[in-house]
């Protein structure tokens, strides 16, 4: 069950984060590794829990509910852990934990966080902090955690910690017997008892019956048997229904098709009963059966390709003229296509299925989006000159269609900062300088917000290249410079900074500049401190760093 991430995540960081937005509020977020709850402080003020003693905050950006949460955690055993998560409604999120014993690095002044106007409460990124704590109970923990369902068994806050940490830890712990046991007997109940809460829908709570060390063919007959049922005994509960259709979109799609189907005629205009029929034809059509806990593919079964399902579903896909559903299933080959066929899980090619329903699902708005992220991850693909830059005007046409209808300054920067890069590929120079240099004006009116960091960087980094281009290697640095003091942000903090423009100008001699470029990016990319450390030793001693993924952002 261990996530693979790090496989592919460079290559593919739009798939995953996809320009999450993070600004600056006055919040401070906490977890606790024993009652798996999030503590939230707005301007000083508790929102959820009370303020633990098992974290530290390293940072915590928001804008309305779009969130990134950065902090240290003490777990059960006494080991420091970092914990990234981004996330937003419109987004989803990943966590990334990494241990830091013995002791937490210093990030500056933990708690302290800048103001910024914007109000709201942070959604899903509280409960994704809250469940990688949870992921951190101990034997003794969990225990304590049985002994009071015992007394109370409709805790579902109880039930939810255990079911985590069955699901991502007790297999170390405790062995299989005990593990699959206890997960058993807890999804069990939820299905009989609570099949309308939203935790009988979460990947902790379904049973495979095959593919990896949690299956439980047992189990799983079980658990179908119970949800057959319940499906018949709550016909009018779309709530049911969800959770249903989310236990069998590996094991069995059909159930699982069946199940969305009665929501959508419980609920014929909510879009998400198609998005979500969408994405269940994707995952037939390409096999899938394995997702970590993320969401994201790490099997396939070659023979479900080729099975009923999946021709069923391409033809559901030929037949249909439901834009939510053509986009989900678009969105959904073209990204998770990328990601098995780049780590190998699969053979086949759907970057032509994916494009052809992209196009057919509309062109303005998030249509035009989904498919300028297709033609991102076909430029960052392809292997020749040539390709890449015909996949960037494709590319480039998409952004030029979503910037007009980019709903704020935020949105228009994220989505300008992917046209600005598009249209250097594509030799657009005059564009690509426009839209630096717009990406820059609108950094200009948000001064010291965190969210605009990244238009900072790119914009300047943009204009670098042009310089460049024109023999100006003097405004080439300058520019560079001015992308290091940005604020950083969104995946700048995550997954670091283009390193194009440096590479460029080494290539030319040009070392001290680059070296003070790297400098800079310590105080925003602090993850990579170590990493930046070792490139700047490299061009010390004369050398070129191998900037890897960084050299494609």
């Amino acid at each position: 069950m261990k996530e693979p991430w790090r496989l592919w995540v460079h290559a593919l960081r739009w798939a995953i984060v996809c320009g999450l937005m993070t600004g600056a509020v006055g919040w401070t977020v906490e977890a606790d590794a024993l009652s798996g709850r999030a503590t939230v402080k707005r301007d000083g003020v508790p929102l959820y829990a009370q303020m633990a003693t098992t974290s530290k905050v390293l940072s915590a950006l928001a804008r309305d509910a779009i969130v990134q949460v950065d902090f240290a955690l003490l777990n059960a055993q006494g080991h420091w852990c970092r914990v990234t998560e981004v996330a937003s409604p419109r987004r989803a999120g990943y966590v990334r934990c990494d241990d830091l014993e013995p002791e937490p690095p210093d990030r500056g002044q933990p708690n302290v966080v800048r103001q910024e106007k914007q109000q709201g409460v942070p959604g899903p990124a509280v409960e994704t902090v809250a469940r990688e704590a949870r992921r951190h109970l101990s034997r003794e923990d969990a225990q304590q955690l049985e002994d009071g369902l015992k007394r109370n068994p409709e805790d579902l806050d109880a039930r939810a910690r255990l079911l985590d940490y069955y699901f991502a830890r007790s297999l170390r712990l405790s062995g299989a017997a005990v593990t699959l046991e206890a997960r058993r007997r807890h999804i069990l109940w939820l299905i009989q008892n609570r099949p309308e809460a939203e935790l009988a829908g979460t990947p902790a709570a379904t049973i495979d019956p095959a593919g990896h060390s949690l299956a439980d063919p047992e189990g799983y007959r079980q658990a179908k048997a119970l949800w057959l049922k319940q499906v018949e005994g709550y016909k009018t509960s779309t709530k049911v229904m969800r959770s249903a259709a989310k236990f069998f979109q590996l094991p069995d799609k059909e159930l699982a098709e069946s199940a969305l189907k009665r929501a959508q005629v419980l609920e014929p205009k909510n879009p998400e009963w198609s998005a979500s029929l969408g994405y269940l034809y994707a995952l037939g059509i390409m096999g899938v059966n394995g997702l970590n806990q993320n969401g994201l593919p790490t099997s396939v079964d070659p023979a479900e390709t080729t099975g009923a399902f999946a021709k069923k579903a391409r033809e559901e896909l030929r037949r249909s003229s439901d834009a939510a559903l053509i986009l989900a299933a678009g969105s959904t080959l073209s990204q998770y296509g990328s990601m098995i066929y780049g780590t190998g899980l699969s053979k086949q090619d759907y970057r032509g299925l994916a494009e052809e329903l992209l196009k057919r699902s509309g062109g303005s708005g998030s249509n035009a989006m989904s498919l300028g992220r297709h033609y991102k991850l076909e430029r960052l693909r392809a292997q020749s000159t040539e390709a890449k830059t015909e996949f960037a005007k494709k590319e480039l046409a998409q952004w030029e269609q979503a910037i007009p209808g980019a709903p704020d300054e935020g949105w228009r920067s994220m989505i300008l900062g992917d046209a600005a890069k598009a249209a250097v590929e594509a030799g657009e120079l005059k564009k690509a300088e426009n839209f630096a240099t717009e990406l820059l004006e609108i950094a200009s009116r948000h001064t010291g917000e965190e969210e605009y960091g990244p238009a900072v960087h790119d914009g300047n980094m943009i204009l670098g290249q042009l310089a460049l281009r024109q023999g100006n290697i003097q405004e080439a640095k300058a520019y560079l410079i001015k992308a290091g003091h940005t604020l950083g942000g969104g995946t700048l903090t995550s997954f670091g900074p283009s390193m194009s423009l440096a590479k460029e100008l080494l290539e030319r001699g040009e070392r001290e500049s680059v070296i003070e470029y790297l400098e800079l990016c310590k105080k925003f990319w602090g993850y990579e401190k170590d990493l930046l450390e070792r490139w700047i030793q490299t061009i010390k001693s004369g050398g070129t760093p191998q900037f890897g993924g960084n050299l494609i952002y």
